[in-house]
Protein backbone atom coordinates (compact mmCIF):
# COMPACT_ATOMS: atom_id res chain seq x y z
CA UNK A 1 0.00 0.00 0.00
CA UNK A 2 1.37 3.09 -0.93
CA UNK A 3 0.89 6.71 0.91
CA UNK A 4 -1.22 7.90 -2.39
CA UNK A 5 -3.34 4.62 -2.02
CA UNK A 6 -4.21 5.89 1.40
CA UNK A 7 -4.46 9.35 0.24
CA UNK A 8 -6.54 8.55 -1.91
CA UNK A 9 -8.98 6.45 -0.17
CA UNK A 10 -9.32 9.06 2.93
CA UNK A 11 -10.25 11.08 0.56
CA UNK A 12 -13.08 9.34 -0.54
CA UNK A 13 -14.37 8.49 2.85
CA UNK A 14 -13.99 4.79 2.30
CA UNK A 15 -14.51 2.55 4.74
CA UNK A 16 -12.40 -0.71 3.34
CA UNK A 17 -11.35 -3.42 5.84
CA UNK A 18 -8.19 -3.64 3.97
CA UNK A 19 -7.34 0.06 5.37
CA UNK A 20 -7.59 -1.24 8.97
CA UNK A 21 -11.34 -1.92 9.11
CA UNK A 22 -12.29 1.95 10.12
CA UNK A 23 -15.53 3.72 9.84
CA UNK A 24 -13.90 6.61 9.29
CA UNK A 25 -10.08 6.70 7.78
CA UNK A 26 -7.32 7.85 9.49
CA UNK A 27 -5.49 10.78 8.83
CA UNK A 28 -3.58 9.45 5.39
CA UNK A 29 0.14 9.71 7.01
CA UNK A 30 -0.85 7.74 10.81
CA UNK A 31 -2.81 5.32 8.08
CA UNK A 32 0.04 4.52 6.37
CA UNK A 33 2.25 4.71 9.40
CA UNK A 34 0.33 2.57 11.54
CA UNK A 35 0.10 -0.32 9.17
CA UNK A 36 4.03 0.16 7.75
CA UNK A 37 4.93 -0.10 11.52
CA UNK A 38 3.12 -2.82 12.43
CA UNK A 39 4.23 -4.82 9.33
CA UNK A 40 7.27 -4.55 10.21
CA UNK A 41 8.11 -5.20 13.43
CA UNK A 42 7.39 -8.68 13.33
CA UNK A 43 10.21 -8.67 10.81
CA UNK A 44 13.30 -9.94 12.33
CA UNK A 45 15.50 -6.70 12.46
CA UNK A 46 18.11 -5.66 14.90
CA UNK A 47 16.58 -4.75 18.35
CA UNK A 48 17.47 -1.57 18.28
CA UNK A 49 15.52 -1.22 14.85
CA UNK A 50 12.29 -2.80 16.40
CA UNK A 51 12.96 -1.03 19.62
CA UNK A 52 13.02 2.30 17.29
CA UNK A 53 10.04 0.94 15.34
CA UNK A 54 7.72 -0.15 18.96
CA UNK A 55 8.75 3.62 20.20
CA UNK A 56 6.83 4.82 16.57
CA UNK A 57 4.25 3.03 16.99
CA UNK A 58 4.14 4.29 20.85
CA UNK A 59 3.92 8.03 19.90
CA UNK A 60 1.10 7.10 17.41
CA UNK A 61 -0.60 4.98 20.13
CA UNK A 62 -0.30 8.36 21.99
CA UNK A 63 -2.65 10.50 20.17
CA UNK A 64 -4.73 7.25 18.74
CA UNK A 65 -5.60 5.67 21.54
CA UNK A 66 -7.62 8.01 23.95
CA UNK A 67 -9.50 8.87 20.87
CA UNK A 68 -10.22 5.15 20.50
CA UNK A 69 -9.01 5.21 17.27
CA UNK A 70 -6.60 2.53 16.44
CA UNK A 71 -9.12 -0.43 18.43
CA UNK A 72 -6.63 -2.91 16.33
CA UNK A 73 -3.59 -2.38 18.29
CA UNK A 74 -4.30 -3.85 21.43
CA UNK A 75 -5.86 -7.19 19.59
CA UNK A 76 -2.08 -7.12 17.39
CA UNK A 77 0.15 -6.70 20.75
CA UNK A 78 -1.86 -9.62 22.66
CA UNK A 79 -1.46 -11.61 19.40
CA UNK A 80 2.50 -10.69 18.91
CA UNK A 81 3.02 -11.71 22.63
CA UNK A 82 1.36 -15.26 22.57
CA UNK A 83 3.74 -15.78 18.90
CA UNK A 84 5.49 -19.17 18.99
CA UNK A 85 8.70 -16.81 17.86
CA UNK A 86 10.60 -14.75 20.97
CA UNK A 87 11.23 -11.77 19.13
CA UNK A 88 7.59 -11.13 18.14
CA UNK A 89 6.83 -11.93 22.12
CA UNK A 90 10.04 -9.53 22.82
CA UNK A 91 8.61 -7.06 20.12
CA UNK A 92 4.70 -7.34 21.87
CA UNK A 93 6.50 -7.12 24.92
CA UNK A 94 8.81 -4.18 24.26
CA UNK A 95 5.48 -2.26 22.66
CA UNK A 96 3.26 -2.64 25.77
CA UNK A 97 5.86 -1.40 27.90
CA UNK A 98 6.30 2.24 25.59
CA UNK A 99 2.76 2.22 25.30
CA UNK A 100 2.76 2.56 29.06
CA UNK A 101 5.42 4.84 29.47
CA UNK A 102 3.10 7.55 27.47
CA UNK A 103 -0.22 6.32 27.71
CA UNK A 104 -2.90 5.21 30.36
CA UNK A 105 -5.94 7.18 29.23
CA UNK A 106 -8.35 5.06 27.45
CA UNK A 107 -6.21 1.85 29.02
CA UNK A 108 -7.87 1.64 32.43
CA UNK A 109 -10.14 -1.12 31.61
CA UNK A 110 -7.48 -3.15 30.02
CA UNK A 111 -4.78 -3.69 33.16
CA UNK A 112 -6.55 -7.14 34.25
CA UNK A 113 -5.85 -8.43 30.40
CA UNK A 114 -2.41 -6.88 31.22
CA UNK A 115 -1.39 -8.88 33.86
CA UNK A 116 -2.83 -11.99 32.59
CA UNK A 117 -0.18 -11.24 29.65
CA UNK A 118 2.44 -10.19 31.78
CA UNK A 119 2.01 -13.28 33.90
CA UNK A 120 2.26 -15.47 30.85
CA UNK A 121 5.59 -13.67 29.68
CA UNK A 122 6.81 -13.83 32.89
CA UNK A 123 7.10 -17.23 32.26
CA UNK A 124 8.91 -17.30 29.10
CA UNK A 125 11.29 -20.22 29.03
CA UNK A 126 13.10 -19.56 25.85
CA UNK A 127 13.66 -15.84 26.11
CA UNK A 128 15.39 -13.99 29.09
CA UNK A 129 14.72 -10.11 27.01
CA UNK A 130 11.12 -11.22 26.97
CA UNK A 131 11.13 -11.45 31.06
CA UNK A 132 13.10 -8.32 31.28
CA UNK A 133 11.18 -6.24 29.24
CA UNK A 134 7.99 -7.61 30.83
CA UNK A 135 9.24 -6.71 34.23
CA UNK A 136 9.90 -3.49 32.80
CA UNK A 137 6.70 -3.05 31.80
CA UNK A 138 4.80 -3.99 34.85
CA UNK A 139 7.08 -1.75 36.66
CA UNK A 140 5.72 1.52 34.77
CA UNK A 141 1.85 0.13 35.27
CA UNK A 142 2.33 -0.13 38.84
CA UNK A 143 3.36 3.24 38.75
CA UNK A 144 -0.51 4.08 37.71
CA UNK A 145 -2.32 2.03 40.03
CA UNK A 146 -4.10 4.25 43.08
CA UNK A 147 -3.41 2.61 46.51
CA UNK A 148 -7.55 2.35 46.68
CA UNK A 149 -6.82 -0.44 43.54
CA UNK A 150 -4.34 -2.32 44.85
CA UNK A 151 -6.17 -4.55 46.54
CA UNK A 152 -8.54 -5.29 43.77
CA UNK A 153 -5.54 -5.98 41.13
CA UNK A 154 -3.43 -7.41 43.58
CA UNK A 155 -5.79 -10.48 44.44
CA UNK A 156 -6.44 -11.91 41.37
CA UNK A 157 -2.81 -11.64 40.30
CA UNK A 158 -1.70 -13.34 43.55
CA UNK A 159 -4.14 -16.08 42.98
CA UNK A 160 -2.39 -16.19 39.14
CA UNK A 161 0.76 -16.82 40.66
CA UNK A 162 0.29 -19.52 42.61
Amino acid sequence: MSPSSCVRASNRGCSNAYLVNRSECLPPHTLFLSILYLTHISTPFRSIVRHSLARVISAIASVELPKSAWPELLPFIQNLCAASSPIHRESGAFILFTILEVVIEGLQDNVADFLKLFHQLLHDRESLDVRLVTVRALGTLAGYIDVDDKAEIVSPFCRMCW
